[in-house]
């Protein structure tokens, strides 16, 4: 048998230009090598794939049976495996693909959380690798990059096309909230890899945030900070408790990037907690989510809350005999902190925000701690923020 070595990543990551070098390099030094790019949009076997994102089973990509448009991806995969590459891979030639099974799990799986995602995945390998009988990749290669740099990326790229499959498939692209959601399912890819014997992710290395939304949650202490990190280059992932709609404050419904269960805890730099009494309950009867908050602590990745989300970090006992700022009349929850009456207060890793009225002085102070001095002034600046 050949090798077989994949080309994975959400879109505007680089996966296409790095596809294109590596097989550059391959043709230089010398290499017989067939490279391959999935879906095959030119051939027959992809008919499904192209009404699926033209929207004639739905318009809404999410609301897709993930088993149905899962089988439309494999069946144009085995039409390619057996009609293009088999006998070069079998006769030990090297296939490079953009693109393949993993891409399924990517997409399709982000429509699921938990127990049903990992039923997904098993179903999925099985029907690939086991029942279509797909080689196995021996190299996986995930790009991976912030969505809102890879977005940035894409709207100097993107030329406008008609609105045919194609051109569907090119504005599910440029939706930041489905890269955002698809995100988190290419970051879980890297825990469970059955079908990768050697699976290395090529991120952008550029600092994320995990933000974690319970039922509840005062907004504007979620929305503001979220906002003022995304323009400062920073990643964020919205995690919802039990879901990813969560309801939020004063009727307000917010659609989250994606659960508590997928988010990247291990890649995140800062897990960041809004205040709102609801919000605040409902992490603090979340064993996971406290679990997740005092692993990133204990960790010495940085930790903040806002309003009365400090009594959360107060629990857990990361504010004891430090210096924290929290909503008036919360400071009788706060143990053993040293209160003050301030907007921010920053101990080391540990960062807290007074009330809403002090939510962009608090991502302000997030974002210099990420990203330096330099950078917040700039944000400051740009939305004209004369504050403190």
């Amino acid at each position: 048998m050949g090798k077989l070595i994949v080309f994975e990543g959400t879109d505007g990551t680089g996966k296409s230009t790095q596809f294109a070098l590596a097989c550059k390099r391959l043709e230089q030094d010398g290499v017989a090598y067939l490279n391959i790019k999935f879906p095959q949009y030119d051939e027959p076997s992809s008919a499904l794939i192209k009404m699926y994102l033209a929207g004639e089973f739905g318009e809404d990509p999410d609301a897709i049976n993930p088993y149905a448009a899962s089988t439309f991806y494999a069946v144009d995969r085995y039409a390619g495996y057996e009609r293009v590459w088999k006998d070069f891979y079998e006769k030990g030639g090297v296939v490079v693909c953009d693109r393949y099974t993993t891409s399924n799990a990517v997409h399709q799986g982000s429509k699921l959380q938990g127990a049903a995602q990992s039923e997904f995945f098993t179903w999925l390998y099985d029907l690939e690798y086991d029942k279509m009988g797909l080689p196995k990749p021996d190299l996986v290669l995930c790009f991976d990059m912030p969505t809102e740099l890879a977005h940035l990326l894409r709207e100097k790229l993107f030329i406008p096309l008609p609105r045919n499959g194609k051109a569907r498939r090119e504005a599910l692209r440029l939706d930041s909230h489905f890269l955002r959601q698809r995100r988190p399912s290419s970051l879980h890819r890297r825990h469970s890899r059955r079908d990768l014997p050697a699976y290395k992710s090529l991120s952008g290395g550029l600092k994320m945030v995990i933000m974690i939304l319970g039922t509840g949650f005062e907004p504007v202490e979620a929305i503001a900070p979220c906002d003022i990190l995304r323009r400062g280059g920073v990643e964020v992932q919205l995690a919802g408790i039990g879901g990813t709609t969560i309801e939020a404050g004063h009727g307000i419904t917010l659609k989250a990037d994606c659960t508590l269960e997928q988010a990247d805890f291990e890649n995140a730099e800062m897990v960041v907690l809004p205040g709102g009494l609801g919000g605040v309950r409902s992490i603090l009867g979340c064993e996971a989510a406290l679990h997740a908050v005092k692993l990133a602590y204990e960790a010495g990745k940085f930790v903040a809350a806002i309003c009365a989300g400090p009594t959360i970090l107060a629990h857990l006992h990361i504010t004891d005999d430090k210096t924290a700022t929290c909503y008036p009349g919360c400071e009788a929850q706060m143990g053993t902190a040293a209160c003050v009456s301030q907007d921010v207060a920053r101990d080391g890793k540990i960062i807290t925000g007074r009330a809403a009225g002090a939510a962009i002085s608090f991502g302000l102070a997030l974002l210099e701690a990420l990203r330096g001095e330099e950078t917040a002034k700039k944000i400051a600046d740009a939305i004209v923020f004369s504050g403190k």
